[in-house]
């Protein structure tokens, strides 16, 4: 009971984000979920329990798979205050007229001086207009790859009662419903949450699973997307 609790938190920091410093102890951040493709578009991004004083930097990984440092189009340049907390405004205008954002989910990484993964995030952009509000998820963000590795799975702002499937992008571009490896099956109880937990081992022994950033789809019954998570994979 104490991991979904402790799922159920991070859920309620992520939209409050009040609280973050006392009840969790590791780096983490909190970002806008659903985004428009858009030159005007920008992401707030916030961040708690970083090391006082420490530098941070975000890395955006594109499409292609090609990483970039979002210094220039960050204001202000995230700092991390005495609290351990920072702010910062992703001015992503130039993303997407590059192309380097498309429709669809990606992520976003905060690494230390030496790029070392502190925290990450996911953001969904529309082409056709983003959801005024979303359904919010959280993950296990550390997960370290072995026969056992699981990952907790917590949502929150359902319809009660809807059905749910978790989707999977593995590295290969191969999209997969985790409906098997989830116990108990995603379903929204009376109040729109639910709680599950991925047995990744198998995808693990075929590589479907990486070391890195992996991002995962909650859809309805009709596979349209309503929120979305990350998890980072280590060995």
């Amino acid at each position: 009971m104490k991991r979904w609790f402790f799922w159920m938190v991070a859920i309620a920091l992520v939209v409050g984000f009040g609280m973050q410093s006392q009840v969790l102890a590791e780096p983490r951040i909190a970002v806008k979920q659903m985004a428009n493709l858009s030159k005007t578009e920008t992401i707030s991004i916030f961040g708690s329990g970083f090391a006082p004083g420490k530098e941070v930097k975000i890395l955006y990984t594109d499409p292609e798979g090609v990483t970039a440092d979002l210094e220039s189009s960050l204001d202000p340049t995230p700092s991390v205050k005495n609290d351990g907390t920072f702010y910062a405004v992703w001015k992503c205008g130039q993303y997407v007229s590059k192309k380097m954002v498309r429709p669809g989910v990606t992520y976003i990484k905060v690494v230390d001086e030496d790029y070392n993964l502190l925290a990450h995030g996911s953001i969904a952009f529309f082409k056709d207009g983003a959801p005024m509000k979303s359904p919010v998820v959280a993950a296990t963000p550390m997960v370290k790859m072995g026969k056992k590795a699981e990952v907790y799975i917590a949502g929150s702002g359902f319809e009660p009662g809807q059905d749910l499937a978790i989707i999977y992008t593995d590295p290969h571009g191969a999209t997969a419903d985790l409906g098997a490896s989830l116990k108990p099956a995603p379903k929204a109880d009376s109040k729109g949450e639910f709680a599950t937990v991925w047995s990744a081992d198998l995808y693990i022994s075929k590589k479907l699973i990486q070391p890195g950033v992996a991002t995962f789809k909650v859809t309805d019954s009709e596979y349209s997307v309503l929120s979305h998570g990350s998890v980072a994979f280590t060995k």
